[in-house]
């Protein structure tokens, strides 16, 4: 999928407007208030933990922002 991604925002991408990465929602490495938006779709069934999860998010989150 993150291939795909790549493919099909690669304007973005070369813009720096957006970024794409894989990775374990239970264990982020971004600082915190890194994002203004974090948007996942089809995931929460692969979350364990969905406190852990939400936990994780919420502090790479700036101040006022949203999980989608």
């Amino acid at each position: 999928m993150i291939s795909q991604a790549r493919r099909r925002n690669r304007r973005w991408i070369a813009q720096g407007r957006i970024s794409l990465a894989a990775g374990d929602f239970a264990n982020l490495p971004y600082p915190d208030a890194r994002f203004d938006r974090i948007m996942a779709s089809n995931v929460i069934y692969f979350w364990d933990d969905l406190g852990v999860v939400l936990a994780e998010l919420r502090p790479v989150l700036r101040p006022g922002c949203r999980i989608v």
